[in-house]
């Protein structure tokens, strides 16, 4: 007979797996509109995805092989909510467990509720199906740095490798090298400015989290750089991020931009380039007023000034360049070299046009981070972050660990969210990793208040009973 603690301790597990059984067995499985670039290895993807669709696909074929693929994604997402949670309870906050899964289940049934695209994650084939849970598991190391007497180098080790992993499926992922050696940093800075500190303030731990992050970028970079060579024959790392600048740069430019480009092909190319996208109506000067109305249009162009304007705009001019564009990934990488030009020459004149519209992309993504787009919600966020950061600053004292995670998981988001309105606009998916832990940290420091303010209305209900 099993007790009544050990029947607890089976429910959480119970519960998380049986939601992403649902998922898997009532949920549709399908490929995404670009799932075939992860299945031919292309240049533009990262290596983790692709060979687990090519392996996966061929391995098995391409109807069972698509099933494969949503059983992996579930069962990884299902362990890595019931870890994260296990965690919480043992480490963190007694009690907080079933509230912590609860809060890590949101971006899985946000996205299909919420979003345009209406996507079950872990049923798509699409590389966030596979990264939102390995960043769960990377937010246990780095909260036990967080939580922990005294960081361990095993923890700060761990999250260094999950990071590494991450981008080994979505590049945007590097920003957790920046914030793992932010997060290690910063911990022992409060251990060594607390008043009873017990620990030596040594050189090597201040240093060693700067050394682990310069040597994860370079490991990333080997990884990335050794597998194109290996699939696709020349040593790169992942392209198609200048490519969606020089997009951004050409949306925002005026018919006169192309007058500082010396070459005159290029400037017949940007041309070119411009007088389509004005034809279409793909250009800034058609959106509407206000940050969402302008971020709104812009999505609604960028995609289609990359696929219907800039890549068979550029492949042509390259092929008159005498680039052999049959060979996808050397093209890639020429192609890449012309956007960093252009981007290079024509962003000086629409500077200001670029920070304004930048402005727009992140405002939108600081929102589906934490809700959706909404005229309401949309100053929901505006209070809640302002909750947030009150809350961290007014708590420090009293739950410094709390404040800080509350810190790490601000500057995640802003680094998310600002490094990918860099490239390219900040869908959903592409920025609800740290939904739940906001929630969580919000919700940890909140606890006490909350206590206190329950226990005074508790003692006068009483007293005027009396």
């Amino acid at each position: 007979m099993k007790t009544k603690a050990q029947k607890t301790a089976l429910l959480l597990p119970a519960c998380v797996f049986s939601v992403f059984a649902l998922f898997f067995f009532l949920g549709d499985h399908h490929f995404s509109e670009d799932w075939l670039s992860y299945y031919s290895l292309s240049v533009i993807r990262e290596p983790g995805y692709a060979l687990l669709v090519r392996g996966l696909v061929d391995g098995f074929g391409e109807e069972l092989g698509i099933h494969l693929i949503a059983l992996v994604q579930n069962l990884l997402a299902a362990l890595s909510v019931f870890l994260f949670a296990e965690h919480v309870e043992r480490n963190i906050r007694k009690g907080f467990g079933s509230a912590a899964a609860l809060l890590l289940l949101l971006p899985h049934i946000a996205t299909p509720l919420a979003s345009n695209t209406h996507l079950v994650l872990t049923d798509t084939v699409m590389a966030e199906g596979i990264c939102l849970s390995l960043f769960y598991l990377y937010m246990i190391p780095l909260t036990a740095i967080v939580f922990s007497e005294k960081p361990q180098l095993r923890d700060l080790a761990l999250a260094y490798f999950w990071g590494i992993l991450m981008c080994q499926f979505r590049g945007q992922m590097m920003v957790s090298f920046i914030l793992t050696m932010l997060t290690f940093s910063a911990k022992l800075l409060l251990l060594y400015a607390a008043p009873a500190s017990s620990i030596s303030f040594m050189p090597k731990y201040s240093v060693l989290p700067l050394f682990l992050m310069i040597a994860s970028f370079a490991l990333n970079s080997v990884i990335g750089g050794t597998y194109q060579l290996a699939v696709n024959g020349i040593y790169t790392g992942k392209t198609l991020g200048p490519a969606n600048m020089a997009c951004n740069v050409l949306y925002l430019s005026d018919k006169d931009a192309g007058g500082v480009l010396m070459d005159p092909g290029e400037k017949a190319l940007f041309d070119t380039m411009y007088e389509k996208a004005l034809k279409e109506q793909l250009l800034d000067d058609f959106a509407g007023e206000g940050l969402i109305a302008r971020e709104r249009y812009y999505s609604d162009c960028h995609d289609r000034i990359n696929y219907e304007i800039f890549e068979p705009c550029v492949q042509a001019y390259l092929s008159e360049q005498g680039v052999d564009v049959s060979d996808y990934a050397r093209y890639r990488v020429e192609a890449d070299r012309e956007a960093s030009r252009l981007v290079k020459a024509l962003l000086p004149g629409c500077f200001f046009a670029w920070v304004r519209n930048y402005t727009a992309v992140c405002a939108v993504g600081f929102i589906r981070t934490v809700a959706v787009v909404h005229p309401l919600l949309n100053w929901y966020t505006v209070l809640v972050y302002g909750l947030a950061v009150f809350l961290a600053l007014f708590r420090f004292r009293r739950d410094p660990d709390a404040a800080l995670f509350m810190g790490v998981v601000l500057v995640s988001i802003i680094g998310t969210v600002c490094s990918t309105a860099l490239i390219i606009e900040c869908w959903a998916r592409y920025v609800f990793y740290n939904m739940p832990f906001f929630y969580l940290a919000l919700l940890l420091l909140l606890r006490e208040p909350a206590a206190q303010a329950f226990a005074r209305f508790s003692r006068g209900e009483a007293s005027g009973e009396s």
